[in-house]
């Protein structure tokens, strides 16, 4: 299992477990759709996926994450 986290210019931290790629970019949507849309000034300016050691495995650049 990997971490995914996401960090926002306001200093917002949003942390949640996922499988691969495809549901890191689902629970980024999702945390745009509920976070983002309650808080317009705010905006995200880190998304990436770690594994149990800490390490970054993916990053997500270009409107997706890397596969991993």
């Amino acid at each position: 299992m990997f971490e995914l986290v996401i960090s926002t210019k306001n200093g917002q931290r949003y942390q949640v477990v996922v499988r691969d790629a495809r549901e890191a970019d689902h629970e980024l949507a999702r945390f745009e759709n509920v976070y983002l849309a309650k808080n317009p000034a705010d905006a995200i300016w880190d998304a990436s996926v770690l594994d149990r050691n800490g390490n970054r495995v993916s990053r997500y650049t270009m409107g997706g994450f890397e596969s991993f």
